[in-house]
This record gives C-alpha cells, sequence and structure tokens, in this order.
C-alpha cells in the first residue's frame, strides 16, 4: 500500500461514503417510486441536480431528498381543498 494512502485513511472514507450518496437512475426511480422521465423532467428544469462521472449520470441523494423536501412543505403550507376543486 503506498505510505500516502496509509497517513490518509480519512480520504478513503470521504470516497466511500459519498459513493453510497450517488444514485443511478435506476436506483433513484426506486428511491422516489417514479418514471425515469419524472427524474430527466425535473432534471431538466433544474430541481434536481445531476453529476456526470464519465459517461454515467448520477444523483446526489441529497438533491433528490432537498427535492421530496420543498414539495412537502409546499404540501403542508398549501393544502388543496376538494371543495374549490369539485366541478
Amino acid at each position: 500500500m503506498n505510505k500516502n494512502k496509509q497517513n490518509m485513511p480519512h480520504v478513503n472514507n470521504q470516497v466511500a461514503e459519498l459513493n453510497l450518496q450517488l444514485l443511478t437512475i435506476k436506483q433513484a426511480q426506486e428511491y422516489m417510486k417514479c418514471s425515469h422521465v419524472f427524474i430527466w423532467n425535473r432534471r431538466n428544469e433544474g430541481l434536481i441536480e445531476t453529476v456526470r462521472a464519465g459517461s454515467k449520470i448520477l444523483i446526489p441523494k441529497a438533491s433528490i431528498d432537498k427535492f421530496l423536501q420543498l414539495n412537502i412543505d409546499a404540501i403542508i403550507n398549501n393544502p388543496v381543498n376538494p371543495a374549490n376543486h369539485a366541478k
């Protein structure tokens, strides 16, 4: 093992932690229980961030969590009144 790597175990831990926090499109679909089209549309709207790793597109889990939390907050602050939507 390289002498420098032995002296920097925190770097290996940070890389491992980062890998756990990046999701593929398929993993993001499963996590959000939605279609890949929904994810791509939110990406194109700038609502979900992505990271390119070579030819792979990865999504930071924190970006998905932030998107979900903003939408949960919006629902809580502006609940839908069924009476307003009756025809």
